[in-house]
Order: C-alpha cells, then structure tokens, then sequence
C-alpha cells in the first residue's frame, strides 16, 4: 500500500496502534522499522500514552473528548510534516 500510495505521490502518515507489553504499551518494531525504510512521517507515541492511561479515556477503550482533540493535533502536526497540507 505505501509503494502504491508513493507512486501515486499520495502523502503518507502513520500512526500505530500499539501492541500491550506486560507493563506498557508501546509501538510495534515493524511500524518503527517502516518508518525508517519509507521515510513516513509518523507518530508512535500519541496512542500509546493515551491508551495507557485510564485517566485520559471515556471508558476502558476509547479516548475522552479532550484526548481526541489530542489525537486531532497530531493528526494534523503529521498532515503538515508530509506536505498533505500547507504549513
């Protein structure tokens, strides 16, 4: 899908879900190892801080209405840095 996206010079962001350790969240190495080789724009530690923390979600799985403006700053920090949307 990125070699598709790229040939078709589509900007390309990423934001990963994150795999559950034992004691934290944290980005799956093929999302970091990605990132490196494709050079994508990406932010691997938004959802995981949130994810992580009970007191930033609306219940046990989804983020509260403050954490999605978070995630909407992010979002749109990536758009700006891959040229998908002026600076």
């Amino acid at each position: 899908m990125i070699g598709e996206a790229k040939k078709r010079e589509i900007p390309i962001i990423l934001m990963d879900v994150p795999q559950f350790g034992i004691l934290s969240l944290k980005s799956h190495k093929v999302y970091e190892q990605m990132v490196a080789s494709e050079n994508i724009p990406a932010d691997l530690e938004t959802l995981p801080q949130i994810i992580g923390n009970e007191s930033l979600k609306s219940d046990q799985v989804h983020p509260n209405e403050e954490d999605y403006q978070l995630i909407t700053e992010a979002v749109f920090a990536l758009l700006k840095e891959s040229s998908a949307i002026p600076s």
